[in-house]
């Protein structure tokens, strides 16, 4: 099992390196979110392999982890395209739904 997760972390990071090449944001100081069970997870050690590899190559990578769930994003987004103001407290409201919904209550 750790060397599925190792292979994993090793795909994600080439892949990851491999856009931020053809974007041209290799040396530019950018976020590289996180999401999903297995970057999340209980265990540090996908995030931790992932991270290592990510940062020799594009040490001005920052690789964290979702904080909100990624509905979050397309909302913001929808409010945008129609040129409207998201309200305050729309992350804090998404995410107790999002935390309803993952513990089937």
């Amino acid at each position: 099992a750790i060397a599925i997760l190792d292979e994993a972390a090793r795909v994600l990071a080439d892949t990851t390196l491999a856009i931020s090449q053809a974007l041209e944001m290799h040396d530019l100081e950018v976020d590289v979110v996180l999401a999903g069970g297995v970057a999340t997870g209980a265990t540090p050690r996908f995030y931790q392999l992932f991270t290592q590899l990510v940062t020799q190559e594009a040490p001005q990578a920052r690789p964290v982890i979702l904080q909100h769930p990624p509905v979050l994003g397309a909302v913001y987004l929808a409010y945008d395209v129609v040129g409207m103001v998201p309200p305050a407290g729309l992350a804090q409201s998404l995410q107790a739904v999002h935390l309803v919904d993952r513990t089937g209550l």
